[in-house]
């Protein structure tokens, strides 16, 4: 408690203060605060100093960005932002273009200067944008290059030598005055890791219709800001006594906006759970059944309310359709019932992530994780230690992760499993060999992963999708001959994808990654990678892969696919699909899911017949230049 009272005190957060000193009353439950509003810590207050007896973990995540004009926005490291204009690196943030149609924005130059002085600067790669229109013709003082990008990414320059930003000019481009950027801002790295904002534009017109002009030099206001902290609270409940929903422990994400007690709390299920009360699809709350509890702005019966939907319908009108659920929720359940009294190894199934299943390298690695300020900091060390390999730029990472001790726990509890010929669903749409973890009882075990190790990092990696991830979908999948043998190349139905070789002798089967789903080189390949046992592959769901022909062996993968509501809330997660740079490469043609398959290979055995002239990629709108489709599907004639 000493110590937390210091660093509240240090970070001058009153309120971050407030809250440790409740966290030190104490309770039943196993609570974490951290990092809160006086609006919301006083909200929670009654329940974490006395919880109901159904709650059994209570953990509090001050939020790390807000939604604003559409974008996720990292927020400072601090209560605060600080005055004075002293920065390391700026980022140039649009939000809004003059055609409303367009969804790419460009400019030909972004300059800064420090009195009377211009200041240097050098851009960071952007990853998607066209040829010969990246980052760096923003710095390059020649108003006849460009910089093109999808809206919603930002534009960086590190300062060569941090300084004092007073004033700021952008360029327009030689064409296409539709991508002009008509609101934006430009935020100032601070050199501890914090941001300020220079300089904010709402629906201004700065830059002349005219092309390759510009508006002239605006100035960089440095001022106090407060930060206003979303808040994420994560609630586990304990299943009811008895009934349909009594086989498992349940979680339940609560979500505080910014503006808390002015817009209400949110709530969804993070778990796997059937009720009528939650979209089965983004299990979102059913704000009409529960909207009584919410409106009423008491947290106890926000989760009493919860909690009673559990043991039974809220209403006697929902009596007919909550039995449904809840019986179809027992029959999701039962494999996970069946298997308890014959698991191999209990520790899987606990919810801890030991220590001795860590690679020791990544170990050191998150121990400070908790203190990154920003993304880039947590970047910089997590690159800096040299655990993680950046595969390709910005995209895709490959650490060792697993040891021996775990590979082996989880390949002898697969072995065990499927031993007992205990019924088990399809991971997923492609793979017919594997697990779905969740449903045999380490959900629990899956969302400690998800906390300890994947959370940093794609905090660190992905900040905009991985920033806050609520749920996930879980599952092993085996390669070997005479089951399945490779993977078509796909994208995930996630935000961020997590996925470990635990094991396996075996020979081929590499790991082929393209771009990303939209993007003009979506289809190009970019890398070939060999899965080495124990170690990962992170990337954003929307990125294009797949794994080729294994051809000696066996190979077990266990994959997390974890969601971030926040993120798919954003305008960058409704991606638009670009026009292709050209006809796709062949390592990544996808007989699944590819309207031109047939134009370049041979359907594999079996795969015509199901596939052909039924795909969705390229979209109309993306074709690239010659593009021609397969026949259209033949529909059968009934037989007689």
């Amino acid at each position: 408690v000493i110590v937390c009272f210091c660093r509240a005190m240090a970070a001058g957060g009153r309120e971050l203060l407030w809250v440790l000193l409740l966290w030190a009353i104490g309770s039943r439950a196993d609570t974490v605060l951290v990092g809160l509003p006086k609006p919301i810590a006083d909200y929670i207050a009654p329940v974490v100093s006395s919880p109901p007896e159904f709650v059994t973990s209570v953990r509090v995540e001050a939020g790390r960005q807000v939604l604003e004009d559409g974008r996720l926005k990292q927020l400072a490291a601090h209560n605060h932002i600080r005055t004075g204009c002293r920065v390391s690196a700026v980022r140039f943030r649009p939000s809004q273009l003059r055609g409303k149609q367009e969804s790419l924005v460009q400019i030909s130059e972004l300059q800064l200067r420090s009195g009377n002085e211009t200041l240097a600067a050098v851009a960071e790669p952007t990853t998607a944008s066209p040829a010969r229109e990246g980052s760096a013709n923003a710095v390059d003082g020649n108003a006849s290059t460009k910089w093109v990008h999808r809206l919603g990414t930002d534009l960086v320059l590190r300062l060569v030598n941090a300084s004092e930003v007073t004033e700021v000019s952008l360029t327009s481009a030689g064409d296409a005055p539709g991508r002009d950027p008509t609101s934006w801002e430009l935020v100032g790295e601070l050199e501890d890791g914090g941001e300020m904002v220079l300089h904010r534009c709402r629906s201004c017109d700065h830059l002349p219709a005219e092309r390759k002009a510009s508006q002239g030099w605006l100035a960089a206001v440095c001022e106090e800001i407060p930060v206003q902290r979303p808040a994420w609270i994560h609630v586990d409940m304990a299943a009811p006594k008895k009934g349909k929903y009594a086989h498992k422990p349940h979680r339940f994400a609560i979500y505080f906006p910014p503006e808390f007690p002015q817009r209400p709390l949110q709530v969804s299920a993070s778990t796997m759970l059937s009720s009528i009360y939650f979209d089965p699809e983004e299990k979102g709350l059913q704000t009409r059944v529960l909207e009584d509890a919410v409106r009423a702005m008491d947290f106890r019966e926000v989760l009493s309310t919860l909690h009673r939907s559990l043991r039974g319908p809220l209403q006697d009108r929902h009596r007919a359709s909550w039995r449904s659920a809840a019986e179809a929720h027992k029959s999701a359940t039962e494999t996970l019932r069946k298997y308890r009294k014959l698991r191999m190894h209990e520790a899987l199934f606990s919810g801890e992530v030991q220590d001795e299943w860590i690679h020791p390298g990544l170990l050191a690695a998150l121990q400070n994780a908790s203190g990154w300020t920003s993304s880039r900091q947590g970047r910089e060390a997590l690159m800096g230690m040299g655990v993680v390999e950046e595969l390709i730029p910005g995209q895709v990472y490959s650490f060792p992760v697993f040891t021996s001790v775990f590979q082996e726990m989880m390949l002898e509890e697969l072995k065990n499993f499927y031993a007992t010929g205990l019924k088990a669903r399809r991971p997923n749409s492609m793979n017919n060999y594997g697990v779905i973890v969740n449903e045999i009882g380490m959900e629990p075990l899956v969302f400690a992963m998800q906390e300890r190790i994947i959370k940093p990092l794609a905090f660190a990696l992905f900040p905009e999708e991985g920033s806050h991830l609520q749920s996930h979908h879980s599952f092993t999948i085996r390669y070997k001959g005479g089951e399945d043998t490779h993977l078509d190349v796909h994208t995930d139905d996630s935000d961020v994808t997590f996925n470990v070789n635990i094991g396996g002798n075996y020979s081929g089967c590499p790991l082929v990654f393209c771009g990303l789903s939209g993007e003009p080189d979506h289809r190009q390949f970019k890398l070939a990678h060999q899965h080495r046992p124990g170690a990962a592959v992170l990337h954003r769901g929307q990125h294009r892969h797949g794994a080729e022909d294994i051809e000696d062996g066996e190979r077990t993968n266990l994959v997390i696919w974890s969601y971030s509501r926040s993120y798919r809330a954003t305008t960058a997660y409704k991606r638009q699909h670009l026009k292709e740079v050209g006809p796709p490469h062949p390592r990544c043609l996808s007989y699944t899911h590819d309207r031109d398959f047939g134009q370049f290979k041979q359907y594999p055995p079996g795969k015509r017949e199901r596939f052909e002239g039924r795909g969705w990629c390229p979209q109309k709108q993306a074709e690239y230049d010659g593009f021609r489709a397969d026949p259209p599907a033949v529909r059968q004639a009934p037989q007689s």
